[in-house]
């Protein structure tokens, strides 16, 4: 019934957009597209019923990309035969295969289509989207996504309210936020059980420490160089600092139990919801995407919550976390009917399915925020105004924190030592100072040790293929 009722608002709020589109539609002139994206289900959930609202008389064909319950991943030779095959006219990527195609060149320029249609395409989307697929190089925009996740800082109110300590605020560094959750922390009040910082996802402090990282445009390793780059002063002022806020219980490990059925692990609801101290009320700050305040818009927690910009980059508090755009239109270079994808792609991202999105939530159109800054104004929810605020860390280049940045094993021998080392410093075996040098003293090695083992591996992969021949 809740999908029913959906379908019948979509179908109201499209057919008055309908209206005031700037379709070129010639009556009597049947439209073919042909639109490949993502698996059935999902093109079902998010697009299918945008499109037959909007385009009722057109032929429209869809190509599954992905199986069913599966994950398909593509390569240059499989993504061009696939391109080859199926010559789709329309695509709706993701991440990966958006960067695959582009770095191919396979793709058109939206930014010039959007001058011969004179157009305003990215005229009132967040520039926080816009930059993400553009990439670190700043290049042309060969693609775009109605839709978008990103983060916020959020906070317990009445946990504040109680130990008397003002709010966080936009614009705080990670610094400040790290030294108002140490405040919390601090306080005598405090009950059992109750932290300052709450992350969901932290298998250790490395994985903080990485993440402010990221936010700070810092990075420990050079996979192409073999440089290990975490002797700096920034560095050392960060690593001193997670680990101070480290042992003083300021925040803790939040990493959820899998569990295994058939051989297969996995984490379920129950699990997350286990050391998701945010919403059992015991953490007074958490960092977390916009999901979360769905659910805590849905859920009524026991207690009063809001929400601030993400922790900004201390030299450029205008920049900080990271976005999302996981379902990105984009229009092939070899593309037979360009001007009808062109149509869909506008459509998406106009004001009026934005509308939609706003008044019927997640059922249609996906469960992620739009990527138009009106969002905020037509949910009358100033709570989402955050998510807009700041540009991103992270690009299609580097889309998520975690990404390697070293050779092999590097990263994750290197993440052991840095946890070793901070263990120790809670344990008062090592001062700051010494674990400091010593993780750069290792790193040094591990490096090494990973290039050989790349080289290693390089030259038995040689063998094995002259061998073959």
């Amino acid at each position: 019934m809740r999908r029913l009722a959906a379908l019948m608002t979509l179908a109201l709020l499209l057919a008055v957009a309908s209206g005031c589109a700037n379709g070129r539609q010639t009556p009597n002139e049947p439209k073919t597209l042909t639109i490949a994206c993502c698996q059935t289900s999902a093109y079902d959930m998010k697009f299918r019923d945008f499109i037959e609202a909007r385009f009722p008389d057109w032929n429209v064909s869809y190509v599954p990309m992905q199986p069913e319950n599966d994950y398909k991943a593509y390569d240059d030779k499989t993504m061009a035969a696939f391109m080859d095959k199926e010559k789709p006219d329309l695509l709706i990527l993701s991440i990966p295969d958006y960067r695959l195609l582009r770095n191919a060149d396979k793709l058109r320029n939206l930014e010039e289509l959007s001058a011969q249609n004179k157009s305003k395409l990215t005229e009132g989307v967040t520039p926080g989207a816009l930059d993400f697929l553009r990439g670190e190089d700043g290049g042309p925009l060969n693609g775009i996504g109605p839709g978008f996740h990103a983060s916020a800082l959020y906070y317990n109110k009445n946990m504040f309210d109680r130990l008397g300590i003002p709010y966080p605020t936009d614009g705080m560094s990670w610094e400040q936020t790290i030294a108002l959750a140490d405040r919390v922390m601090q306080d005598k009040r405090l009950q059992k059980g109750e932290v300052g910082l709450h992350i969901p996802w932290l298998r250790g402090p490395f994985d903080l420490l990485q993440r402010i990282a990221g936010t700070e445009g810092l990075t420990y390793a050079n996979a192409k160089t073999g440089a290990v780059t975490f002797d700096s002063p920034a560095w050392e002022r960060l690593f001193k600092q997670v680990a101070a806020a480290y042992k003083r219980g300021t925040f803790v490990p939040s990493w959820p139990q899998a569990r295994e059925t058939d051989g297969t692990s996995y984490v379920d609801q129950a699990a997350m919801e286990a050391v998701d101290l945010f919403k059992q009320g015991k953490a007074a700050i958490t960092i977390d995407d916009d999901n979360l305040m769905a659910n805590l818009k849905s859920g009524k927690p026991k207690f009063d919550w809001g929400a601030v910009t993400v922790p900004a980059r201390s030299s450029d508090p205008a920049v900080g976390g990271e976005v999302q755009v996981y379902e990105i239109f984009a229009i092939p270079a070899a593309a037979s009917h360009a001007e009808e994808a062109w149509e869909v792609l506008s459509y998406f991202m106009s004001a009026s399915v934005g509308k939609a999105k706003a008044a019927i939530g997640g059922m249609v159109g996906g469960m992620d925020l739009s990527v138009r800054t009106e969002y905020p104004e037509w949910k009358q929810d100033p709570d989402y105004k955050p998510f807009y605020a700041l540009r991103p860390t992270n690009s299609i280049d580097r889309y998520y924190f975690g990404e390697p940045q070293g050779p092999g094993s590097f990263d994750e021998s290197f993440a052991e030592s840095v946890n070793g080392h901070i263990r120790s410093i809670v344990d008062e075996k090592e001062t700051e100072d010494e674990a400091y040098k010593a993780i750069q003293s290792e790193a040094e090695a591990l490096m090494k040790k990973a290039q050989s083992e790349v080289q290693a591996d390089g030259a038995n992969e040689a063998n094995k293929a002259s061998t073959a021949e």
